[in-house]
């Protein structure tokens, strides 16, 4: 760990922080919002950008020295030394529709490293973090993973891309392979809160892709840490944090998942 801060301080640093943001998305649920577009159906509200501002102000304030990589600033950091990487909204088009199925997510990184995790989801005050080595809590109990090994018993969640029309027919022919084997496929819209759900047992597998860092840097962390796999499905001993896809299990389903997400489109 770098000498710029312990993992235990930044754990503490970053469920400090993001108390006030959940206050922050709950108070503004259900009102009127200003909303712009990066493109066709990708939005971002007034309530990303005020989220993003506090959480980094604070950051800031906490650790002045590491620089913030967020969604929506989108400012460059140094990928060989330490930095904060930030989704202050994840799940904004379930927020504007009034849908209460969203998060906010919070990591530290060292290079391709995951040092520490945070993810809230505000409607459900529910609190899931972790440290590298460390196991990963639910509002401070211990989480791990489900043990289902039959696909027909096992419920899983996947996203779609923004950019649909780039891979629809590949990211189609993965759902319905996958949707044949299972007892039944979800979409939260927040692939944080899937991963998260990943590791607290609720769901037996998540994957997606399309995902930046951000998207998925707290969760993947805390699904290591609660007993379960990752990995990317487009390439082998390919880096999710950084391949834009990424596959997260149970485990003891990883390969009958990936067998599926890998065969030829």
């Amino acid at each position: 760990m770098s000498e710029k801060i312990s993992a235990d301080r930044a754990l503490t640093i970053a469920l400090s922080i993001i108390q006030p943001a959940m206050d922050l998305l709950r108070t503004n649920f259900g009102k009127n919002l200003k909303i712009s577009y990066k493109s066709r159906i990708d939005p971002v509200t007034n309530i990303d950008i005020q989220s993003s501002s506090l959480i980094i102000k604070y950051l800031k304030r906490y650790t002045p020295e590491i620089p913030v990589l967020c969604e929506e600033t989108k400012d460059k950091v140094d990928y060989s030394d330490i930095y904060w990487v930030l989704d202050p909204l994840d799940g904004t088009v379930n927020y504007l529709h009034g849908v209460p199925i969203f998060s906010i997510s919070l990591a530290l990184l060292k290079k391709s490293e995951v040092l520490v995790g945070v993810v809230a989801d505000p409607m459900r005050n529910e609190v899931f973090y972790t440290c590298r080595g460390d196991k990963s809590y639910l509002n401070g109990k211990t989480i791990s993973v489900n043990r289902i090994s039959r696909m027909e018993r096992a419920l899983v969640v996947t996203g779609f891309p923004y950019r649909l029309e780039k891979s629809f027919f590949s990211v189609m022919k993965n759902f319905s392979r996958v949707v044949r084997q299972v007892q039944g496929i979800r979409r939260l819209g927040s692939a944080a809160l899937d991963l998260c759900y990943v590791a607290g047992g609720r769901f037996a597998a998540f994957w997606e892709e399309g995902l930046n860092l951000w998207d998925v840097a707290a969760g993947s962390l805390i699904v290591e840490n609660a007993g379960g796999k990752l990995s990317t499905y487009h390439r082998k001993n390919g880096n999710y944090l950084f391949e834009k896809n990424i596959l997260a299990s149970n485990g003891v389903i990883h390969r009958k998942i990936l067998a599926l997400l890998k065969s030829e489109n």
